[in-house]
């Protein structure tokens, strides 16, 4: 399990972790693959895994194409910019994204809604039955390490997040790099 551990903070578990966005990223835009449900399969994987739902990430990413920039309308501008070097170091750990990622999914599962302006009213349903989905696929996840009586598939998802950060938020941050 030590192993394990240990590999999913290496670069390469970085490296991946970056992959897998990108593949996220051009299945949002069917480029990957002529076939549309094999752009799709790649982007709910890789949305899966990366904590972020594929049709939500698809909205929002054609909803910064269609308003890049502009501060009132592009969802990658909706949050204030760090005003100290503190709050900049801890942006850029990546924390605030797992935290908005996983309490938007459960937002969407729990409370039927999606209340997010890009997702209008005709995909609301469909934003919420695939947080529902990516939920409870979560919960398998979990129930089969218990079940495996094993947390080195929840350790290695766990620390890839983690992992994924910036080298200078790792540096800074000795209890993710002193954790034995």
């Amino acid at each position: 399990m030590r192993t394990a551990m240990a590999r999913a903070g290496t670069p390469g578990a970085r490296l991946c972790t970056y992959f897998l966005f990108c593949a996220l990223h051009e299945a949002t835009h069917h480029t990957p693959f002529r076939s549309r449900w094999l752009n799709n399969a790649v982007g709910h994987f890789a949305g899966f895994l990366l904590l972020l739902p594929f049709e939500y990430f698809r909205l929002f990413h054609w909803n910064h194409h269609r308003f890049t920039q502009d501060p009132l309308r592009d969802p990658e501008l909706a949050r204030p910019r760090p005003a100290t070097w503190a709050a900049y170091l801890f942006h850029v750990s990546g924390m605030p994204n797992w935290a908005a990622r996983i309490s938007t999914s459960a937002g969407h599962a729990f409370t039927g809604r999606a209340p997010q302006p890009w997702i209008g009213p005709e995909k609301e349903r469909l934003i919420v039955r695939e947080a529902r989905l990516y939920v409870l696929a979560y919960c398998g996840v979990l129930a089969g390490s218990i079940a495996l009586g094993s947390a080195v598939l929840l350790w290695i998802w766990v620390l890839r997040r983690c992992s994924g950060r910036s080298s200078c938020a790792s540096i800074c941050s000795p209890s993710i790099r002193d954790a034995k």
